[in-house]
C-alpha cells in the first residue's frame, strides 16, 4: 500500500469532527468514511480516508485504523481507549475537543513567538552579509577597522555557526542511542533531570492519567477492570507501565492512591485526590476536577515563563543589533 502523506494537527481536527457530524446524522461508521472519501475526492485525505477503510474491512479495531492513517500516537491511544466502551460518537466529539484546545494553545504559542524567531533569522542574515559584502569593502579603506571586537566577532561567525552545529548533532545523536535503550518508565524520569522538562512531563502525565483513568471510572469500569484495558495494545507504553505496576499492587493489597505515589512524574497530589475520591464515592469527578485545575495552573507557568523569554530574547537581539552598528560607524569616525 502506497504510503500516506502525514496529516497536519488541523486536517486531524476536520476529519474527527466530519465522522463525528455523521455519525450524529444516523450513518455508519464505513458508510461515513464512504462519503468522505467522495466529498474529498481530489484532496489528499482521501487516500487516509480510503486506508481506514480499508483496514476496517479487514476486521481491524478503529485506532488501528487511526494509526495506519497517520494520525498522531496520542489521538490513536485515546481512541483506543475508547473503544473498550464503546460510545464512538461520544469519543470522537471527546477526542475532537481535546484536539481543538491543543491546536489554540499551540497557535497562541507560534504567534508569541514567530516574531523574536523571525529577528534571530534576520540577524543571523544581516551578520554574514556584513561579512561577505560590507566588511571587505570597508577594510580595504580602513585597515584599522578590524580592530573591534564586534567585528572580530562577525567575521567568526559562520564558523562558529557551523561548530555549535555540528556540537548539537552529536549530541542529539549521542541522546537518541541512550535513549533507545531506556524502558518507558526510565524515559519519564530522564525528564526529570532537567528543569523545563520536569515541570512538563508532571503536569503532562499526571493529566493524562487523570484523563483515562476518570472516563473509565465514568462508565462504570471497576478499577481492575480499568488496569487491564490501559494495559492493552495502542495505548502509550509508560502508562501500560505503570497500569502493570498498580496490577502488582493492587494484587499485593495496596491501594491505587497509595501505590501512585512511587511514580515521581506524577504530582503527589494525585494520590490524596484518589483516596478522597474513593472516599466520597466520586473519583471520577475528584479526578476530572483535578487534571482541570492542573492545566491551569501549567498554562499559568507557561505564560510566566514566556513573559520572562520574549523580554531576554528582544534585549540579547537589542543588544548585537547595536554591536553591529558599533562595528561599522565608530572606525569610521576614529572613535574606538
Amino acid at each position: 500500500m502506497k504510503k500516506s502523506k502525514s496529516l497536519t494537527k488541523y486536517e486531524q481536527i476536520q476529519l474527527l469532527r466530519l465522522m463525528h457530524d455523521l455519525l450524529k446524522s444516523g450513518f455508519t461508521l464505513q458508510e461515513g468514511l464512504t462519503f468522505l472519501q467522495k466529498l474529498y475526492h481530489h484532496h489528499h485525505l482521501k487516500e487516509s480516508i480510503t486506508i481506514m477503510l480499508r483496514t476496517l474491512s479487514k476486521g481491524y479495531p478503529l485506532h488501528q485504523a487511526f494509526a495506519k492513517a497517520h494520525f498522531q500516537a496520542d489521538i490513536v491511544a485515546k481512541m483506543a481507549l475508547c473503544e473498550a466502551h464503546g460510545d464512538l460518537e461520544g469519543s470522537l466529539n471527546l477526542i475532537r475537543q481535546q484536539l481543538s484546545s491543543e491546536y489554540k494553545r499551540m497557535q497562541e504559542l507560534h504567534r508569541l513567538l514567530q516574531y523574536p524567531l523571525l529577528l534571530l533569522l534576520l540577524l543571523v542574515a544581516l551578520m554574514i552579509i556584513l561579512k561577505y559584502v560590507l566588511f571587505p569593502k570597508l577594510t580595504s579603506v580602513d585597515k584599522t577597522y578590524g580592530k573591534t571586537f564586534v567585528y572580530e566577532m562577525i567575521m567568526t561567525f559562520p564558523q562558529f555557526l557551523l561548530v555549535i552545529s555540528i556540537g548539537l548533532l552529536l549530541i542529539m545523536v549521542v541522546i537518541y542511542r541512550y535513549w533507545n535503550k531506556l524502558s518507558p518508565l526510565n524515559k519519564e524520569r530522564f525528564y526529570l533531570k532537567w528543569p523545563f522538562l520536569n515541570q512538563w512531563c508532571r503536569y503532562h502525565r499526571t493529566c493524562y492519567f487523570c484523563e483515562a483513568f476518570g472516563q473509565l471510572l465514568a462508565l462504570g469500569l471497576e478499577t481492575q477492570r480499568i488496569l487491564e484495558v490501559l494495559q492493552r495494545p495502542g495505548q502509550v507504553s509508560w502508562i501500560q507501565e505503570v497500569s502493570h505496576s498498580l496490577e502488582i499492587a493492587l494484587s499485593q493489597g495496596q491501594s491505587v492512591g497509595n501505590s501512585v505515589q512511587n511514580f515521581p512524574f506524577f504530582f503527589e497530589g494525585l494520590g490524596y485526590f484518589i483516596k478522597e475520591g474513593e472516599m466520597k464515592g466520586k473519583l471520577a469527578d475528584e479526578l476530572f476536577m483535578y487534571r482541570h485545575e492542573l492545566w491551569k495552573a501549567w498554562l499559568r507557568q507557561l505564560e510566566r515563563w514566556l513573559q520572562w523569554v520574549q523580554p531576554v530574547i528582544f534585549l540579547v537581539i537589542g543588544l548585537m543589533i547595536v554591536g553591529m552598528y558599533a562595528a561599522i560607524l565608530l572606525p569610521m569616525y576614529h572613535l574606538y
